[in-house]
């Protein structure tokens, strides 16, 4: 079963995501606190893969994982680091092309490998990452079942759920209301006049292809709508300050008064509201920009017995239900295991979304893997190219 690729968004979510980063920036309740602890602990966050010994695992010392930012902070690898005696080392990807091109072209390198409804089908046709052993995921049944189909091809599984979301529009409330930002159209207002800011990646396109109303397939544009989306896009350049890669070079763009708008994450717009002194603010799109997302964990190809146990356990450690907790807190994202309500406070529990995946992203535009994904990254370089 695929994850359907029209799915819309809940008006609802917008109100939801913000107090849920809001909540996510002062650091929860004294309960969230105390489930940081016990994961910190050990506590019953994790233990080694059934199938694996602990001595098994120490026979990997560093486990390198290709994830993307947010997902290997300290307060998931530290205590990782403590209970299995292995260092965790993250590389960070800013793209869904970088994702699929370095865990293909490094293969063996990487023992984790982020896997994502976007990418997981180049992923196994590129041979970056290998089918997994369900038995050895100790919280696959946990995660509802839409989240767990997005990571499965043929009735393969290559990737189990971690978390999911639906990206945010974040802008400077100094220089737009909350009453100016209801769309893609915003991108053009004369406010933002070369204080524009967009992802550099394929985002772009369904951007433009929400602006242009071509939503019914955006995985599948034609040549022709491609085309009318470069042109909408290219009238974008005198608001593009410049293109961003990374989560922390946008943080680094709005703090600094650069930018006053961009498509964001989750994550950076938490970091933000922490920052920012109420400056910030977010808005998230009705059907909208395929926006809406689902992230997992899945196994590199190529790698050594140890370390692909050792992976197993960061597979199962970042998917107990109380470190899935820990996650909210530091990202916002929604935990993929509705356990995880349990080890938060009972507002940040509602707010995340924590037991409603299905319900919210049934009302978005899930990302899955385009038609032609050199097509479009073709199309997606070439309106970069014209921003500069």
């Amino acid at each position: 079963m695929k994850v359907p690729s029209k799915l819309r968004a809940a008006s609802t979510l917008a109100a939801l995501s913000l107090t849920a980063l809001t909540l996510a920036a002062c650091g929860g309740s004294d309960d969230d606190g105390a489930a940081t602890s016990a994961a910190a602990d050990g506590g019953t966050t994790t233990g080694a893969s059934a199938n694996a010994s602990m001595e098994t695992i120490r026979q990997c010392p560093v486990l390198n994982i290709i994830t993307w930012e947010g997902y290997a902070n300290d307060a998931y690898v530290r205590p990782f680091e403590e209970r299995y005696g292995i260092e965790v080392k993250p590389t960070y990807a800013s793209s869904d092309t970088e994702l699929v091109a370095k865990a293909a072209t490094q293969r063996g390198a990487f023992p984790v490998v982020s896997v994502n409804g976007a990418v997981r089908g180049r992923q196994a046709a590129a041979g970056a990452i290998q089918p997994l052993d369900v038995s050895k995921l100790e919280h696959y049944d946990g995660a509802p079942q839409q989240l767990r189909d997005a990571l499965v091809i043929d009735g393969e599984t290559w990737g189990t759920p971690q978390n999911w979301g639906v990206n945010p529009f974040i802008y400077d409330s100094s220089v737009l209301r909350a009453d100016e930002v209801t769309g893609y159209d915003v991108l053009w207002n004369p406010a933002l006049r070369g204080k524009v800011s967009l992802w550099n990646e394929v985002s772009l396109l369904y951007i433009g292809a929400t602006v242009l109303g071509f939503n019914d397939d955006v995985f599948d544009l034609s040549d022709e709508q491609l085309d009318q989306i470069k042109e909408r896009m290219l009238t974008l350049a005198p608001q593009v300050r410049t293109t961003w890669n990374s989560g922390g070079e946008l943080v680094q763009l709005f703090t600094n008064g650069e930018v006053a708008a961009s498509p964001g994450w989750a994550s950076i717009y938490t970091q933000l509201a922490r920052e920012g002194g109420g400056r910030f603010a977010q808005a998230v799109f009705e059907d909208s920009g395929a926006n809406a997302w689902v992230d997992g964990l899945g196994i590199g190809a190529d790698i050594s017995e140890p370390c692909k146990e050792a992976a197993y356990a960061w597979i199962n450690w970042m998917t107990d239900p109380e470190m899935q907790a820990t996650l909210v807190r530091e990202t916002g994202y929604g935990p993929a295991q509705p356990e995880a309500a349990r080890f938060l406070s009972r507002e940040l529990a509602e707010e995340s979304g924590a037991t409603r995946a299905e319900e919210l992203l049934r009302k978005g535009i899930v990302r899955v893997d385009p038609a032609r994904p050199d097509v479009y990254q073709r199309y997606t370089d070439e309106i970069v190219a014209g921003f500069r």
